[in-house]
């Protein structure tokens, strides 16, 4: 995204959060996403100014938000008609796990946005080739109450060795450059691909080595991890890395409350979904890109334990497209 069209998108997204009222014949709804300087609110703005200007009779507004936990408790209550959520978080919340104390019932699934692959890195001349081989080693494990320390907390622990490693708790630049300087033998990276930080360390290091989260060791995460489920790192991506590596993760995705009328979802999504939705939100973010190649995006929302919106439903009939019997209503 250029800094112009950053700048105008920005621009824009204040307009539209401050003054939601400004079609006053439109249906208003607003679209949870995150604290401002975080991807999630620059996708949610990108949708807001574009449903807002093309989308006929919605206009969309984008309130500040503390971030996913916050979004799902506002749709809940309903506070939000639209949101950004992660397929785990929302897993927990239908099914009434920490952080949340009641099962949630209000969350539909809308459109798929990225997948994000768990990258276990660590060095070739580490000797490490599996997560069980770091015990004794010092590990890098992400700061407290962050998402990466949680999922890299469970992941030593199925591995059986949680009481066995050292700790680090860097930020994601952070812990690259300390594997690069051999301080950590390893650090998890929760990211869609490619990460940013493991192409420079591959680069710098002269390449690096993704660990498999695959088998009885993936399964076992899978049980303790709601809303995860299987991907692969491809070849290529990150020197060092040859072939393949099966990993779990989690996707983000646009989610729906059900108390939305079926006619407004079905004209939002079959906006985002136009050739003109597109070409405007590629511009917003690389990220936006994934829509369209993981559309109808079925898995984020089996994985989430969600069913899919009717209006939803109805754009993807119309395409032709079957509609998996648990995710219809």
């Amino acid at each position: 995204m250029s800094k112009r069209f950053a700048a105008i998108l920005i621009a824009a997204v204040w307009a539209f959060a401050s003054a939601p009222a400004s079609r006053a014949a439109d249906v208003q709804v607003t679209i949870g996403s995150s604290p401002p300087g975080f991807t999630a609110i620059i996708l949610a703005g990108g949708v807001a100014v574009f449903v807002s200007r093309e989308v006929e009779g919605v206009s969309m507004s984008v309130p500040t938000t503390k971030g996913f936990v916050h979004n799902l408790r506002a749709m809940e209550a309903g506070t939000f008609e639209f949101m950004i959520n992660a397929t785990g978080l929302v897993a927990q919340a239908v099914a009434g796990l920490k952080p949340f104390k009641k099962k949630f019932e209000h969350i539909r699934g809308l459109l798929p946005i990225v997948d994000v692959p768990y990258h276990f890195v660590t060095l070739p001349s580490s000797g490490v080739v599996t997560v069980a081989d770091l015990k004794g080693k010092r590990v890098n494990v992400g700061p407290k109450g962050g998402v990466t320390n949680l999922i890299t907390e469970i992941l030593l622990s199925v591995a059986g060795i949680s009481k066995d490693i050292s700790r680090e708790r860097l930020n994601a630049r952070a812990a690259g450059t300390a594997l690069t300087d051999n301080r950590i033998a390893a650090f998890l990276r929760p990211a869609p691909l490619p990460a940013g930080n493991i192409i420079e360390a591959g680069n710098v290091s002269g390449g690096v080595r993704i660990l498999p989260i695959s088998g009885e060791f993936a399964e076992g995460a899978l049980k303790r991890m709601p809303g995860r489920s299987h991907m692969t790192i491809p070849a290529g991506l990150y020197k060092g890395v040859d072939k393949p590596v099966k990993v779990i993760g989690h996707s983000v995705f646009f989610a729906v409350r059900d108390t939305v009328p079926p006619d407004v979802v079905y004209k939002v999504v079959k906006g985002i979904l136009s050739k003109k939705g597109e070409k405007f939100l590629k511009k917003v973010h690389k990220a936006m890109a994934k829509i369209y190649k993981l559309s109808p995006g079925f898995k984020s929302f089996t994985s989430a334990n969600i069913k899919l919106h009717p209006g939803v439903e109805r754009y993807w009939k119309e395409k032709g497209v079957e509609i998996p019997a648990h995710l219809a209503h």
